[in-house]
């Protein structure tokens, strides 16, 4: 979970930074991917107290991957 919060936090530095550049490339996409890591985060607190398995899982690790690799580089052709 700790990777999935610093992801996080570097998504929303980026958000921060393009707004204050003016850069406004895929600021609506950046957004929508910001508001996923929240739900994601979320979901992640409530798999042990929900005792969530299976496929549920498999969805969450699936969404935390595509996420990972969209934001591993610095900014995206911007």
């Amino acid at each position: 979970m700790e990777d999935t919060k610093c992801f996080f936090v570097s998504l929303v530095a980026l958000y921060s930074k393009r707004l204050l550049n003016g850069y406004m490339c895929d600021m609506d996409k950046l957004w929508r991917d910001i508001i996923s890591f929240r739900r994601l985060i979320r979901l992640e607190q409530a798999i042990t107290s929900c005792q969530l398995k299976g496929k549920v899982i498999d969805e969450i690790n699936k969404l935390k991957r595509r996420l990972a690799q969209t934001y591993s580089l610095p900014c995206n052709n911007c």
